[in-house]
């Protein structure tokens, strides 16, 4: 959370760019998890980070 708190208030570079795609990668994979894992844990997790997707990927407060 420290990070989180630091990086907000004092940006020193563009972390949707940074990111963008490590968390393509990222969602892609809960995606494919979501389909076709046969662990339920797994399944359920990935629905979850689908579900708050939103939150997960806010920038700015």
């Amino acid at each position: 959370m420290q990070f989180i708190k630091r990086e907000r208030a004092h940006p020193e570079e563009n972390l949707e760019e940074k990111y963008q795609i490590l968390l393509v990668d990222f969602k892609a994979e809960c995606e494919r998890i979501k389909g076709e894992s046969k662990h339920k844990k797994a399944r359920a997790l990935a629905v979850e980070f689908l579900n708050d997707w939103e939150a997960i990927t806010r920038i700015c407060p």
